[in-house]
């Protein structure tokens, strides 16, 4: 068996959770049942389902299937939000009974397990899917009582955000079969800026490339593309060099009108409207957009700083370390407003440190001043 890449409390502790989803996977392919890996829209989430890919494909491939049943059996497809919906959900059933009679196995990586995607997962096991989950998000004991399997970093103690859906995938992974997939758990820390393994330079480079494709490829992008860039350093380095140039020239807009408010709390507030930013195309997202920011803001900054987003429906945050250490956690927030405000609030979730709110069309002002008031009130020195 190929070595794990850390071998923490944490990680020792998923073992026997991953061990059960990757015997669920691993019993799917050998009984040629269709599966369909479907990954969230960033370089963890890529990474996260290049790796069980990898791992299916050799499966199969070890067991003499032919390839052109194995492009038949095996299908992915990118999920473009924190959410599973019931869109999604029905479509998934149909490509996969059309792609065979026996029992569908759905794969989500990196999403899937909060509360607004019981409806989706609802719709999947109600068609008789089997569903494995492996999210390094915080989950809702409601959607983990729909997944046949959930592999989450939650459900160990000490373990949180920084155990990425790419690093946990990856074990699994090697469970299903032993594929080399250690520069994807890498890469997929990186990527989301996890603090267990410092990224190299080279590893920032290849997760910005994958988060461009993710938000350009056309018509869609594919697990088949993503580890395509991979494998050429000439498309690598061209796709990061677009990244950075979009970049960098919506961070200058998005820096200069930033403002910086200084709370009775101790509390350092970068105010960010990424709703009157100029970009051409989807990337980068207003995720992207805050991040940038944010690090720049916070960089040398030993204050604890929170960055607040404000998109045209939805407020983001971005917290850094002394903020963290402080207490701060954007989920705590977020599940605050929406318990106080049902009626405005469709989503929200994420990690401590980066997390977002999404609101009905008209109320993302209301949520976002609401957001705001609830960084005023954050106790001095404490969350």
């Amino acid at each position: 068996m190929l070595a794990r890449l850390l071998s923490d409390p944490v990680m020792k502790g998923l073992e026997a959770l991953e061990r059960a989803a990757a015997e669920k996977v691993a019993r799917a392919a050998r009984e040629r049942r269709p599966v369909l890996i479907r990954f969230n829209n960033d370089a963890d989430g890529v990474c996260a389902g290049l790796s069980v890919r990898r791992a299916v494909s050799a499966l199969l491939e070890s067991g003499n299937v032919p390839r052109d049943e194995s492009r038949r059996l095996l299908k992915d497809y990118q999920n473009n939000g924190a959410v599973y919906e019931t869109g999604s959900a029905s479509g998934d059933v149909l490509l996969l009974r059309g792609a065979s009679e026996k029992r569908p196995l759905v794969i989500l990586v990196d999403f899937g397990a909060n509360a607004e995607s019981v409806p989706g997962l609802a719709v999947a096991r109600n068609e008789g899917c089997e569903i494995v989950v492996i999210d390094h998000h915080p989950h809702a004991p409601e959607a983990a009582r729909l997944i046949d399997a959930l592999v989450s970093p939650w459900l160990v103690e000490g373990g949180g955000s920084d155990y990425s859906a790419g690093l946990v995938s990856g074990e699994v992974a090697k469970k299903i079969y032993p594929v080399d997939v250690e520069e994807l758990q890498r890469i997929a820390l990186a990527g989301d800026k996890s603090r267990l393994i410092p990224p190299t330079p080279g590893l920032l480079k290849k997760a910005l490339a994958l988060d461009y494709l993710c938000d350009t490829a056309q018509p869609r992008n594919s697990l088949a593309k993503c580890e395509a860039l991979l494998s050429d350093p000439a498309k690598l380095a061209e796709a990061h060099s677009q990244a950075a140039e979009k970049i960098g020239a919506v961070a200058a807009q998005a820096k200069g009108n930033a403002k910086v408010r200084e709370l009775q709390n101790g509390y350092v507030v970068v105010i960010l409207d990424i709703a009157r930013l100029k970009r051409t195309g989807r990337f980068p997202r207003d995720g992207k957009i805050a991040t940038v920011v944010h690090d720049s803001f916070s960089a040398g900054e030993k204050r604890p700083l929170v960055t607040l987003g404000k998109a045209k429906d939805a407020a983001s945050f971005r917290a850094n370390a002394a903020a963290r250490a402080a207490g701060f956690s954007a989920p705590k927030i977020i599940d605050e407003l929406k318990r106080e405000l049902p009626d405005a609030i469709t989503a929200g979730g994420g990690h401590d440190a980066a997390a977002s709110v999404h609101a009905k069309k008209g109320l993302g002002k209301i949520v976002f001043d609401e957001a705001y008031k609830k960084l005023e009130a954050l106790k001095a020195g404490g969350g």
